[in-house]
């Protein structure tokens, strides 16, 4: 009979809870909880089980989803991995016991929970990425890198990844997840890396950044039609937690809008 009054405490990564759920097989015991290790309250009357993260624990657990419910199940512990989904450890635990004990007919079932709740999360997920992959905004700092932070609730950089490096290929990048503390590193000719990264002090934009960025809010308040102005339409298009890091809603200074629109105007005209 499985233990069901310990908590797992983790470093937080993927394969530190796939360690957990090699653990949690291999000790027959059913955590009531998944708490990161950084997480200091502790639930009361529970035992606790501090999960020592192994690489060759977490890919044996992963060949054994690959082998029960095929590439459709990796992804799903993948992806759910990644949502903003409360208590995620514990659905996809919950989720891979009934995929090893029933197969892949398991898939099949859409609305059977935890199932149904998963997929609802990594939907969620991929359209916030999908979002962000039209909101980012770059900026060039002195040294030629381009700079972006974002604050999403998900954890989105593994998904956004692949459209970056394939639309900068020949440019040196890097996106700040502020929210899960991480990084997404691109340089050309190299494979990209997401890396934890609690703080990140970032380098001042070029003169020129900052110019073409003054011209961008010059030409974005010129083409603005204030009696159309609509801001429930707009929030439907673009939610309003993505404006904080938007080029085009940051205020310039009013000598340098000054300049920006004077030349925008010549332009034009």
């Amino acid at each position: 009979m499985s233990r069901s009054d310990v908590v797992y405490y983790y470093d937080g990564s993927f394969y530190g809870f796939l360690t957990g759920v090699f653990d949690a097989f291999d000790l027959k015991e059913e955590p009531a909880l998944f708490l990161s290790q950084e997480e200091e309250e502790q639930p009361l009357l529970f035992e606790s089980h501090f999960v020592k993260t192994d690489p060759q624990k977490a890919r044996r657990v992963l060949r054994g989803v690959q082998r029960t419910l095929g590439d459709r199940g990796v992804d799903i512990v993948r992806e759910g991995f990644l949502t903003c989904l409360p208590h995620r450890e514990y659905l996809l635990l919950k989720f891979l016991r009934q995929g090893f004990r029933e197969g892949p007919q398991l898939l099949a079932q859409l609305t059977r929970e935890p199932l149904c709740t998963l997929l609802s999360a990594i939907q969620k997920a991929k359209n916030e990425a999908h979002l962000l992959t039209g909101f980012i905004r770059f900026s060039r700092c002195e040294t030629g890198v381009y700079v972006s932070r974002i604050r999403p609730k998900n954890q989105v950089l593994p998904l956004i990844s692949h459209h970056f490096c394939t639309r900068y290929f020949f440019q040196p990048f890097l996106i700040w997840d502020i929210t899960h503390r991480m990084v997404l590193l691109y340089q050309p000719k190299k494979r990209p890396c997401i890396l934890p990264l609690d703080s990140l002090e970032l380098p001042a934009p070029s003169p020129e950044e900052e110019e073409i960025q003054n011209m961008w809010r010059a030409f974005y308040n010129t083409l603005a039609i204030p009696a159309r102005e609509n801001p429930r339409c707009r929030m439907t298009h673009m939610p309003k937690r993505f404006w904080e890091f938007l080029t085009e809603l940051a205020p310039p200074s009013a000598k340098k809008e000054e300049k920006a629109l004077t030349f925008f105007n010549e332009m034009v005209q």
